[in-house]
């Protein structure tokens, strides 16, 4: 007599619990409001760090090679955040998509005018603004129609060379 094994169709529990999880991670910041988003990504500690021109306050902005994040770079570089030429908001057309296609989405952006100090700790323009964007609902941010962004986020070194 020959046995025959039989086994249920489907998804073992496991393997559909691991979907599952997938899934709502992510979708957790789909129907993000534009509030959460700014209390989420610290803009608070943002606008703080730009009113007392203390550098040490992007860590969390993307610097390839970095580790600190664009503090590590301004940091290398000697470089400041003018705190009257730079700011960060939100609203519901910030994060720029498309220049050419005028496409906007709502967000929060961080736009730094850069500097360098003199011996009387006066900032001297260094003609360099840095914007990076996040979208409501993004993990990570982008830069806002800024090549300066672009190039520390990919670590093509044109900020740093510019800077030094």
């Amino acid at each position: 007599m020959s046995k025959t094994r039989l086994s249920k169709p489907g998804f073992p529990a496991k393997s559909m619990l691991t979907v599952m999880l997938i899934a709502a991670s992510s979708t957790s910041y789909a129907a993000e409001s534009i509030d959460q988003l700014a209390t989420r990504i610290g803009m608070d500690h943002f606008r703080e760090a730009i009113k007392k021109g203390d550098r040490n306050g992007f860590k969390t902005l993307p610097a390839k090679g970095y580790k600190n994040g664009l503090t590590g770079l301004l940091i290398k570089t000697n470089t400041y955040v003018n705190p009257e030429y730079s700011f960060a908001d939100c609203d519901t057309d910030t994060v720029i998509v498309s220049v050419q296609e005028n496409k906007t989405l709502p967000g929060c952006r961080i736009s730094l005018k850069l500097a360098k100090k003199d011996a009387n700790g006066n900032y001297q323009d260094s003609g360099i603004r840095v914007e990076y964007g996040i979208g409501t609902g993004s993990k990570k941010f982008i830069a806002n129609n800024s090549n300066w962004a672009q190039y520390a986020i990919t670590g093509s070194k044109v900020l740093e060379l510019s800077l030094e």
